[in-house]
C-alpha cells in the first residue's frame, strides 16, 4: 500500500475507523481483554461490548491510539510515514505534515515506537550470528569511551544479528561480562557460530558457543569471519539519528532503537504498515512518562 492508496481509503473518520477495525480484527471483532468473539455493537459511536466480561471498548482500546483526541486519520498517516521512512522521520516533520502541535507529534511518534518493540513471545535469533557494540551521542570518540570503561557522555548499544536475517539491539550502561551475557542469552539461542570483535567481555561466551573473533585493528574480514552485517545496521542507525533526529537522549534511545529494529526486520515485508496495525496493542505511553 502506498500513501495515495492509504489517504484514499481513509478520507473520512468513519472510513479510518473501519480500516483500522479490518486491520486489527481481520476475522471479526474480538474482546481485547479476554479474547471472546461474541461482541455487541453499542449505539454509542464506535463502541463495542463483550458478551463474556462485559468490557466496553473501541477499535483504539489498548493500542498506541488509546484515549486519543487526535483524529484517527492523522494517527494512521503518521504511523505509515514512520514505517516507510528508512532512516526515520522527525516529530517536527510530522508536525508540519499532519498539522498538529510539536508536543503532540513527539508524543505520537514515541507511542508508535513503543508499539514496535519486540514482544515477549517473539522468536529469538538463531543460527550464524554477529555481535558488536557501538556508541551513540556525546562528543567523545569510541576510543575515548573504551578508555573510560563506557562512562563518558555516550550511550552504549549492544547489537546481535542473524546473517541475512533479523537484528536485536539494546541500550546498556556498560559492556561488562554480565551485560554481554544477559544480552546475548536474552536475544538468541541455538547459536551455530557467533562472530565478534576482540572485546574481552565476549570471552565469557566461549564456554557455551562456538565464537570466532576478528582484530579490527588489522582487518575487517577474514574469510567467513566478519561483523559486516551488524556494522551495516549501525551505519543505517547512525545515518538516521544524525540526519533525521540530530540528537537522541539516552532516556528515549531504546524506543528509537525499536523503530530501526522494526523497519530492518520487516525490510522485505511489503505490508509493514499493516503488520504494525495488527500488533499495535499494549503501547499506551502517557505524556508524563516521557517528560519525567
Amino acid at each position: 500500500m502506498n500513501l495515495i492508496e492509504l489517504t484514499t481509503k481513509i478520507d473520512s473518520e468513519e472510513k479510518a475507523r473501519a480500516f483500522l477495525e479490518k486491520m486489527r480484527w481481520p476475522n471479526g471483532v474480538v474482546c481485547p481483554r479476554c479474547g471472546h468473539e461474541h461482541i455487541s455493537r453499542l449505539a454509542a459511536y464506535g463502541k463495542y461490548e463483550c458478551a463474556k466480561c462485559e468490557y466496553q471498548f473501541s477499535v483504539t482500546s489498548g493500542t498506541f491510539m488509546h484515549k486519543t483526541r487526535v483524529p484517527l486519520r492523522k494517527w494512521l498517516i503518521a504511523a505509515y510515514l514512520l514505517c516507510e521512512s528508512k532512516k526515520g522521520i522527525s516529530a517536527k516533520q510530522i508536525q508540519r505534515m499532519i498539522e498538529v502541535s510539536y508536543p503532540t507529534a513527539w508524543h505520537m511518534m514515541h507511542r508508535i515506537r513503543e508499539a514496535m518493540k519486540p514482544g515477549d513471545g517473539e522468536e529469538k535469533l538463531t543460527g550464524i550470528l554477529e555481535a558488536d557494540e557501538t556508541y551513540i551521542g556525546g562528543k567523545t570518540t569510541a576510543a575515548q569511551d573504551d578508555r573510560h570503561g563506557g562512562k563518558s557522555n555516550k550511550t552504549i548499544v549492544l547489537g546481535i544479528i542473524e546473517r541475512g536475517g533479523r537484528v536485536r539491539c539494546q541500550a546498556v550502561e556498560s559492556v561488562r561480562i554480565e551485560d554481554i551475557r544477559n544480552f546475548v542469552w536474552g536475544s538468541a539461542h541455538n547459536i551455530d557460530v557467533l562472530y565478534t570483535d576482540q572485546l574481552a567481555a565476549y570471552r565469557i561466551l566461549d564456554r557455551w558457543v562456538n565464537r570466532k573473533s576478528l582484530n579490527h585493528k588489522l582487518t575487517y574480514i577474514d574469510g567467513d569471519i566478519h561483523t559486516n552485517g551488524i556494522e551495516g545496521f549501525w551505519s543505517l542507525l547512525k545515518r538516521g539519528i544524525n540526519g533525521a533526529f540530530h540528537h537522541v537522549s539516552a532516556k528515549h534511545l531504546q524506543r528509537y532503537l525499536n523503530e530501526f529494529i522494526w523497519r530492518f526486520n520487516n525490510r522485505e515485508n511489503e505490508a509493514i504498515f499493516e503488520s504494525l496495525l495488527r500488533k499495535c496493542g499494549g503501547a499506551m505511553l502517557q505524556y508524563s512518562e516521557l517528560t519525567h
